[in-house]
């Protein structure tokens, strides 16, 4: 499929309604440049007015896992706030309890989310790797719950992670078109992949 075929596929799977129309054409114009080498929203842009670390498509977030780790899971829902408002996503409580001696749990709407044990700490990279799947696991149920199709892939890399937030058919016209989301060729994965990767990690919720 030649580059403009593979954009406008992408317009029709929506790929780009998260972008503001006044800042569409610059965002087109970059898609094209990064598909000519096999990759979309493969570049950072830094939102210094809000600090977030996100693609200028608003489709992939950095992440750190050792943050992550140290109680950094409500900061990224609140990086993932203007994503999560366009999905009809609606947060009307969260909290979290962490550096107890009881591990690590965010709370979400009425829900608690286990996110890791207090021994998982000693354990080389548990705590990182199960941050990351917890707050997978909690933005794809405010996904479901708000009825959208679209749910959270991620990537490992430890201090230099990412997660996109993407529809089935989004991520599946990505892989089958041997699109790349990262500028070092490393496809993301849905939850399911990124538990088998680290055994007995899923975050528990009650």
């Amino acid at each position: 499929m030649d580059i403009e075929s593979l954009l406008d596929q992408l317009k029709k799977l929506d790929y780009f309604k998260y972008v503001l129309e006044a800042e569409l054409p610059t965002v087109l114009t970059k898609a094209q440049g990064e598909l000519e080498k096999g990759l979309l929203s493969a570049n950072f842009d830094v939102y210094s007015d809000r600090k977030i670390l996100a693609s200028r498509d608003w489709r992939m977030f950095g992440i750190d896992g050792e943050s992550l780790a140290e109680g950094d899971i409500l900061k990224l829902l609140e990086d993932l706030s203007y994503v999560l408002e366009r999905e009809g996503v609606v947060i009307t409580e969260k909290s979290q309890e962490i550096g107890t001696g009881n591990g690590y749990t965010v709370m979400v709407n009425g829900k608690a989310y286990k996110i890791y044990e207090e021994e998982d700490v000693s354990k080389d990279g548990m705590a990182w790797h199960k941050a990351l799947i917890g707050l997978m696991q909690i933005v794809n149920d405010l996904l479901e719950q708000s009825g959208s199709s679209a749910r959270v892939y991620a990537t490992h890399g430890g201090n230099d992670g990412a997660i996109y937030i993407l529809t089935p058919d989004q991520y599946n016209f990505m892989i089958q078109n041997n699109i790349n989301t990262a500028d070092y060729s490393v496809k993301p994965n849905d939850i399911n992949e990124i538990i088998k990767s680290y055994p007995k990690t899923e975050a528990s919720a009650s």
